[in-house]
């Protein structure tokens, strides 16, 4: 009953629908703090290139890097 009573008021008010497309589609760009463990202690990462910096070091040791060279073939 809800949806209907909201695309009522749409109808009659279409600034309402747009506002509410406007506030589910909108870009939230900032990734919230993290916390990493470094020698032993628990650190707090607050500024973007730290946090950037974290998540390359974890993916980077989560991934390895493949010779082209030895590419295995299904025969």
């Amino acid at each position: 009953m809800e949806q209907y009573n909201f695309s009522a008021q749409c109808k009659q008010n279409p600034k309402k629908f747009w506002n509410y497309v406007k506030n589910k589609t909108s870009v939230r760009s900032e990734i919230s703090d993290i916390i990493i463990e470094q020698d032993g202690e628990q650190k707090e990462l607050t500024e973007n290139y730290d946090k950037a910096q974290a998540f390359n070091n974890y993916f980077s040791s989560v991934f390895t890097i493949e010779s082209h060279l030895r590419i295995p073939y299904q025969k």
